[in-house]
């Protein structure tokens, strides 16, 4: 089956872009403004009691060591395959790679969330990799987890359902979230709050690997990382 790289490339957008707004601020809030002459009103919508479970289940991860890969299935749209591998540490540094193939093309990224600064590297088919760093976090600071978090970055006003299954042997509950704005997603995560299958951007990705082999090695840049860029600021003239 031939495949389109137009089509690949707005899918690897498209899940890029959720990894990288969920490191920059964790799990989003939505809000409802309404103007009203010339007036204009904030709501903050509430989470369910779904939704806050949700929430409950994903912090239980962040205090133990773990190592998953999630793969889409091989009748995939358009052949593309999509993986992600993710390593998480009990003191709280996380290494998510997504890779998407389709055909000869192929691109990966790597975030690297570690104590002393977080680093975010890519590259594209046969290119060499290329690394930069994103600063610190300071405490209290949401610790982003790329596609896993994406999946329930919108729950302020979302409907939340949930039901109960087994993946790879390991009960799992799942939460389908239909956001206040009707993005969907989903997310199904084991006893112990490890992702064990997640759908974001229209793709679902079962784990096939859960284990606890977090070496130190997996946090180690594929490249010397280039320096944080720094905020620009304008002045007036």
């Amino acid at each position: 089956m031939a495949t389109d790289p137009g089509a690949q490339r707005r899918v690897a957008l498209g899940l890029a872009a959720a990894v990288v707004v969920v490191a920059a601020g964790g799990v989003g809030a939505a809000l409802v403004v309404e103007d009203d002459d010339d007036e204009t009103t904030t709501t903050t919508l509430a989470i369910s009691e779904a939704g806050e479970e949700l929430l409950d289940r994903l912090a239980l991860a962040r205090g133990s060591a773990a190592h998953v890969i999630l793969s889409s299935s091989p009748e995939d749209v358009a052949a593309q395959k999509v993986t992600v591998e993710l390593w998480r540490t009990a003191d709280g540094d996380l290494r998510q790679d997504l890779v998407l193939e389709a055909g000869s093309l192929r691109s990966e990224t790597r975030t690297l969330q570690r104590s002393d600064g977080d680093v975010f590297c890519q590259r594209a088919t046969e290119s060499e990799w290329t690394c930069r760093e994103l600063g610190t976090r300071d405490e209290g600071d949401a610790v982003a987890g790329g596609l896993v978090e994406a999946a329930a970055s919108d729950l302020q006003g979302a409907d939340v359902r949930t039901s109960d299954v087994e993946i790879l042997g390991r009960p799992a509950r799942c939460y389908e979230v239909v956001a206040a704005a009707g993005s969907r997603s989903a997310l199904c995560l084991g006893e112990d709050g490890t992702p064990l299958r997640l759908t974001v951007q229209g793709r679902e990705l079962t784990a096939t690997v859960v284990d606890e082999a977090v070496p130190d090695e997996v946090f180690d840049p594929p490249a010397e990382p280039l320096p944080a860029v720094a905020a620009s600021s304008s002045t007036a003239a």
